[in-house]
């Protein structure tokens, strides 16, 4: 059986990511550990999951992550985690 872990990097607005490190303890795995850091700079790298939590759309991580000419993109394992309020204004913004 493969047994290798899998990274996650957080990066977030707030400085309380409690509620992520919670869940992701919840979907852990015995057979598939997972390795999940908060790093203060961003840096994408090859097999990880990368976890945003941004305050708004005005984010200055998003805008790290995604210059606004690539932000329709297809991004591979990305989570985004935000209010519904942020949801519905990104989803506006698409239109």
């Amino acid at each position: 059986m493969n047994t290798s872990k899998v990274n996650i990097k957080i990066f977030s607005d707030n400085e309380d990511i409690s509620t992520i490190n919670s869940a992701l303890r919840q979907v852990e795995l015995e057979s598939v550990p997972i390795a999940f850091t908060n790093p203060k700079a961003f840096a994408a790298e090859d097999d990880t999951i990368i976890i945003l939590q941004i305050d708004s759309l005005a984010s200055g991580l998003l805008n790290e992550v995604f210059p606004i000419k690539e932000r329709k993109a297809a991004i591979e394992k990305l989570l985004l985690i935000g209010s519904k309020t942020q949801v519905n204004e990104y989803q506006q913004s698409q239109h």
